[in-house]
C-alpha cells in the first residue's frame, strides 16, 4: 500500500485529475448499471419500457433544446477565451436558456401535439424542459474542472448525484407505488437540483447572459453541429423509440436491458476518450501529429479487448441486470456491443474534425448516416422484429467511421500536412478480426466452459501485456507536463 501510495504521489497533476475523472465517470455509469437489474425487478416490463423511452427522448431534447453546446463549442470556447472563461460561460449559458424556453413555450401551447409526438404525459415533458433550463450549467462546471485539473469537488458532486438519483427513485417506487413516475423525476430533481446551484453560481460571477460576439459565434458553430450531435443520438436511441412504437414497451424494455448489457463497455470508452481529448486537443495544437495515432491504436486493442470479454460474459451479466422473462434480450447484447467499439473509432475522428471546426462536414456525414438508420430500423424492425435493430445500429457505425475518416483525410490535404494524423490499416485489420471473433463467440454462449476459458486468455494476455498499458499513461502524463 505505501509503495501504491508513494507512486501516486510522484504523478503530476494532469495524471491525477485524468485518473479521478476516469474513475469518477466509470463509477458514476457503473452505479447507473447497478440500479437497472433493481428497476427491471421492481417495475413491471411496460412501466419499464416507459422509463427508457423518458431517458431517449431526454438524450434527444439536451441536443436540440440546448443545442448542447457542452459538445461542441466549449471545449474549444474555453481554451480560446481562456482570459475570460466566466463571461464566455455565462453567455453561453444564456443562449441554451433561449432554446429551451422556446421549446417550453411550444409545448404550453401545444400540448397535445406533444403528447402525442413523445408518447409522454405533459407534465413529464414540461420537466424535462425545465431540468434542461439549468443542466446546461452543470456539463459547463464540468468541463471547467476537467480543463483545469481540479477533480476533487466534481468528484464529490458526481458520485452524490449517481447515489441519490436511484435512492429516490426506489424509495419512490417502494414506498408510493408510483412506478415509472419515480425513477423519472429522481433523476430530474436530484440532478437539476445540483445543476441549480452551480448555475445561480455562474451567474452570480458574471451576469452577462448576453454577449453578441459570443452568441453568434457559438449559434453558428453548435447550430451547424446539431445534425452530428442529434445523428449520434438517434443512433443511440431511436431503435428504442421506434421499437416502441412499432412494436410494443414491453419489446422496447427487453432490447434496453440488452443494450444497457452493451453499453457497459461506453462507460470505459467514455472514461479513456474523456480523458485523453486535452492531451489530443494540445498535441494538435503543437502540430504533434505523428504521437497521436500510436497511442490511440493501443487504445484501440485495449478497448477491443474488453468489448471481446464483455460478450463472452454476456449471460451472466445478462442474468444479474434482469430476470428470466428479458432472456430474449441476449441475442441483440453481441452486435450492440460491437457498435460500442465502433463509437470509439470515429470519436477520436470527431475530435479532430471539431478542433479544426468543420463542423458542416461532420453534420452532413452525421444526417446522412442519422436517415440511414432510420430507414433501416423502419424496413428491418418490420421484417425480423426488434432484434434487427442491433445490427442496423452496427451497420450504420461502420459507415460513420469510413466517413469521418475520411473527413480528417481532407482535414489533412487541406491544412497542408505532409502526413496524415490517421491511417486505415492497423483499424481495418483489427475492425475485421473483431467482428469476426464477435460473432464466432455468440456460438460458445451454450457452452459455459468454453467461454470461461475464453476469457481467461484475454485476461492472462492482458496481464502479459501490462508494461505496454502502463506505458500508455505514462506517455499521456510526459506529453502534458
Amino acid at each position: 500500500m505505501k509503495k501504491i501510495l508513494k507512486k501516486y504521489g510522484e504523478l503530476s497533476k494532469e495524471t491525477k485529475a485524468a485518473l479521478w475523472f476516469a474513475m469518477c465517470n466509470f463509477l458514476n455509469k457503473g452505479i447507473s448499471m447497478i440500479v437497472i437489474p433493481i428497476y427491471t425487478r421492481l417495475l413491471i416490463t411496460a412501466e419499464y419500457g416507459t422509463y427508457t423511452v423518458f431517458q431517449s427522448w431526454l438524450n434527444i431534447l439536451v441536443v436540440v433544446a440546448t443545442l448542447e453546446i457542452s459538445r461542441g463549442h466549449y471545449k474549444v470556447g474555453i481554451t480560446k477565451y481562456e482570459d475570460d472563461v466566466q463571461r464566455y460561460t455565462t453567455s453561453v449559458l444564456g443562449l441554451s436558456n433561449v432554446v429551451t424556453a422556446a421549446f417550453i413555450f411550444a409545448v404550453v401551447c401545444l400540448p397535445d401535439v406533444a403528447v402525442a409526438a413523445f408518447e409522454l404525459p405533459s407534465y413529464v415533458i414540461l420537466a424535462m424542459l425545465g431540468y434542461l433550463l439549468v443542466y446546461p450549467a452543470w456539463e459547463f462546471w464540468a468541463i471547467q474542472q476537467r480543463f483545469t485539473y481540479k477533480y476533487r469537488i466534481m468528484v464529490v458532486a458526481t458520485l452524490a448525484v449517481a447515489v441519490l438519483s436511484p435512492v429516490v427513485g426506489i424509495v419512490g417506487i417502494t414506498c408510493f407505488g408510483m412506478q415509472s413516475d419515480a425513477a423519472i423525476f429522481s433523476k430530474l430533481i436530484v440532478q437539476g437540483g445540483i445543476a441549480l446551484i452551480i448555475y445561480v453560481k455562474i451567474v452570480c460571477k458574471n451576469r452577462s447572459l448576453c454577449v453578441p460576439k459570443y452568441w453568434k459565434e457559438v449559434f453558428r458553430f453548435n447550430v451547424a453541429l446539431i445534425p452530428y450531435l442529434l445523428s449520434t443520438t438517434i443512433l443511440n436511441q431511436a431503435d428504442r423509440i421506434m421499437i416502441g412504437k412499432m412494436v410494443g414497451a414491453t419489446e422496447a424494455a427487453i432490447y434496453s436491458v440488452a443494450y444497457s448489457v452493451a453499453m457497459i463497455m461506453l462507460l470505459v470508452n467514455t472514461a479513456i476518450s474523456d480523458a485523453f481529448v486535452p492531451w489530443i486537443y494540445r498535441n494538435l495544437k503543437l502540430k504533434k501529429y505523428k504521437a497521436i495515432e500510436p497511442t490511440t491504436n493501443k487504445m484501440l486493442v485495449l478497448v477491443a479487448g474488453l468489448n471481446l470479454l464483455v460478450v463472452l460474459l454476456a449471460p451472466e451479466v445478462l442474468a444479474f441486470f434482469a430476470p428470466a422473462e428479458y432472456v430474449a434480450a441476449l441475442g441483440v447484447i453481441p452486435p450492440v456491443t460491437a457498435s460500442v467499439y465502433f463509437m470509439f473509432i470515429f470519436q477520436r475522428y470527431i475530435n479532430v474534425e471539431v478542433y479544426y471546426g468543420d463542423t458542416l462536414k461532420i453534420s452532413a456525414t452525421s444526417i446522412g448516416v442519422a436517415i440511414l438508420n432510420v430507414l433501416l430500423n423502419y424496413y428491418c424492425i418490420a421484417r425480423w422484429g426488434y432484434y434487427a435493430a442491433g445490427y442496423t445500429t452496427l451497420f450504420c457505425y461502420i459507415v460513420f467511421c469510413v466517413a469521418h475518416y475520411y473527413n480528417v483525410k481532407r482535414i489533412c490535404l487541406k491544412n497542408g500536412m505532409e502526413n496524415q494524423i490517421f491511417t486505415s490499416r492497423t483499424v481495418v485489420v483489427l475492425s475485421v478480426c473483431f467482428l469476426l471473433l464477435i460473432f464466432m463467440l455468440m456460438a460458445a454462449y451454450p457452452y459455459s466452459w468454453i467461454r470461461y476459458m475464453l476469457a481467461l486468455v484475454l485476461a492472462i494476455c492482458a496481464y502479459w501485456k501490462r508494461r505496454d498499458i502502463m506505458e500508455l499513461l505514462r506517455k499521456k502524463r510526459k506529453s502534458n507536463e
